[in-house]
């Protein structure tokens, strides 16, 4: 991933995209006024959060701990109270990372291994930051169970302690650092473990493979993303004794479970999906139906349901024999597509991103040039392009194309790579370019449900020489 994605927190819609390379965390600091963004790069990145706009790069150099052994990719950054952060710092040649005291007004970086060298014998784990940026609970990287606790100058709190014989896949911390919680794997299986402020446990939850950890805001209520075969939920459980409060339907692309990460006031829950950001209303637990309905396998649907095609709600809908739900598609301003959610009685949720397109929808072009002369065979990949070939026209500046066919994600996934967890609907056109001009060109999708263009979409080349030898 090259970019940053900003999604609006009221509605989901995509607010802004930031280029920075190899950004793998983001943090924001106390006072709000800066985005941290660590990298699998050599550099930590600063973004301005009203401009959504890149501020400042601060290079890394890295610590040396060890002869011919540098950490230099700052994969992880929690801001911290005071203005400095923790870093999770990873070697460029292996996946083994030590934790770090960064101070941006010298960019300069202290190793921390000293303070809890038990800790860190096989590296950093997983982290969790306070909601109130003073503390950061730090796990190991191996099967030790040891934990520590470091306070907003870098200090050792707490431990090291060992929880127990065990792995730390995550760790959560709440509003104020009066309570953690941390996924446990250990010799009860997997649990849910309670943690007070100088790292004792409280209670324990048996969990069914944890995929999330999360506070409430006001830190009554502790979020679990559980990643059981079916049904997909996130569990609220009391966060003083993790007695289960109900249960809400996740967002569960298909095979893939959200990772939920943040929950905001109101109750909404922020996490991972399945390539992309799931949106989890986790304000009113309930008991769910003990079978829950999917779009993946057309089953299970409840005699009625409320369906909507992204933020509007279709026209009518009914359901028919459980397996199919006929509705009405609501008017649209935006062309292109748009996610298919089912609501249904008991609170389950069915999801199918970009379920449905407004006409069709340009994605790519690959390759997107080619000999002036036409006769290429090239391939647009998108949305809404139908099924039959006969019915969509395709110019590439304002020339017509020869449209070979049109296929599925189901017919393309494996030529793309996409794997057979991939929850978009994509079709592919195959053509082959008509002569054109040398220079960029529109290309021009037409289908029974619309048309599109994509500005520039592919490039004639004045002249085409292919090479027997690479590099000549």
């Amino acid at each position: 991933m090259n970019r940053l994605e900003v999604f609006s927190a009221a509605d989901g819609s995509r607010a802004g995209q930031i280029a920075i390379p190899a950004v793998t965390s983001v943090d924001i600091t106390a006072d709000g006024t800066a985005i941290w963004a660590g990298t699998g790069d050599e550099q930590i990145v600063t973004v301005d959060p009203a401009q959504l706009a890149v501020s400042a790069r601060y290079p890394v150099s890295g610590l040396t701990p060890l002869p011919n052994t540098v950490f230099n990719r700052p994969v992880e950054v929690l801001a911290l109270a005071g203005g400095k952060g923790i870093v999770r710092l990873r070697r460029p040649d292996a996946a083994t990372s030590l934790l770090a005291l960064w101070d941006p007004a010298t960019n300069s970086l202290t190793d921390l291994t000293s303070l809890a060298p038990s800790v860190f014998k096989n590296g950093a784990g997983v982290m969790a930051r306070s909601g109130d940026h003073a503390k950061v609970l730090v796990a190991a990287n191996d099967s030790s169970g040891e934990i520590a606790l470091f306070d907003a100058s870098g200090s050792l709190l707490v431990g090291p302690t060992a929880i127990g014989i065990g792995s730390i896949a995550l760790a959560a911390a709440n509003s104020n650092g009066s309570a953690f919680a941390i996924a446990f794997q250990g010799g009860n299986g997997e649990e849910v473990i309670l943690l007070d402020a100088a790292l004792n446990p409280l209670h324990a939850y048996g969990v069914a493979l944890a995929r999330g950890l999360a506070f409430s805001r006001d830190a009554s209520s502790l979020f679990v993303s559980e990643n059981a075969d079916m049904p997909p939920v996130v569990t609220v459980l009391n966060a003083a004794t993790l007695q289960v409060i109900g249960q809400v339907s996740d967002a569960g692309f298909p095979g893939v479970r959200s990772e939920i990460e943040e929950s905001d006031e109101t109750g909404m829950l922020f996490g991972i999906a399945n390539r992309g950001v799931a949106f989890v209303d986790g304000s009113k637990p309930a008991t769910l139906p003990p079978i829950a309905p999917t779009f993946g396998t057309r089953q299970n649907f409840p005699s009625t349901a409320i369906v909507r095609f992204g933020s509007q709600l279709a026209a009518s809908s009914s359901v028919l024999g459980g397996t199919q739900i006929q509705v009405t598609s609501p008017p649209n301003s935006e062309g292109g597509p748009a996610n298919v959610t089912a609501f249904f009685p008991g609170g389950w949720i069915a999801l199918a991103p970009s379920g449905f397109s407004y006409g069709p929808q340009i994605l790519e072009v690959l390759p997107n040039a080619g000999n002036k002369s036409g006769s290429d065979v090239i391939q647009i990949v998108g949305y809404g392009f139908g099924s039959d070939p006969a019915n969509i026209g395709v110019t590439i500046g304002g020339a017509r194309a020869s449209v070979d066919k049109v296929e599925d994600v189901i017919s393309i996934s494996a030529s793309l790579g996409l794997g057979s967890n991939y929850p978009f609907p994509i079709e592919r056109i195959t053509l082959q370019t008509p002569p054109g001009s040398a220079g960029k060109a529109d290309v021009a999708v037409t289908s029974p449900a619309g048309s599109t263009k994509a500005i520039g979409g592919f490039q004639y080349l004045q002249d085409v020489q292919v090479h027997g030898k690479a590099g000549l």
